[in-house]
């Protein structure tokens, strides 16, 4: 799964799936907020795209491209770069940045993220964080 195509569809799917919403209600380029995605469904998302595409990626990833389109794209964008052979001079070509090299900015919204959570999404995240 590493073209635009396969990416949506597979996007699509979980959002059926875990916002119940039906793939034929879904525009993709309409905001995933308006069918019911929360900051735990956000970070779920985030995590198994991850697991699918064995790929990190930054916890505000649905935040910055909140619609199926935009959110392919930057998948299958990050997922090529992540192919493509390094050169030996520079090992850090391809690599996704560390959490401590966040932007100001790219740290502000994951905080602003997580302090907007309930206990009960904090329940149900951690939950599913221990699942995998």
């Amino acid at each position: 799964m590493r073209n635009f195509d396969e990416v949506r569809a597979w996007i699509l799917a979980w959002v059926e799936r875990e916002l119940r919403v039906s793939a034929k209600e879904i525009s993709t380029d309409t905001s995933l907020l308006n069918y019911g995605m929360d900051s735990v469904n956000a970070i779920m998302l985030v995590g198994d795209l991850e697991s699918q595409l064995n790929l990190r990626l930054p916890p505000t990833l649905v935040w910055d491209h909140p619609t199926v389109d935009a959110l392919a794209k930057i998948v299958v964008s990050d997922a090529l770069a992540a192919t493509e052979p390094q050169q030996p001079s520079d090992p850090t070509v391809g690599q996704r940045p560390k959490p401590s090299s966040l932007s100001q900015q790219e740290a502000e919204n994951l905080l602003q993220n997580i302090d907007q959570l309930s206990d009960e999404e904090v329940s149900e995240l951690l939950d599913h964080l221990a699942q995998e």
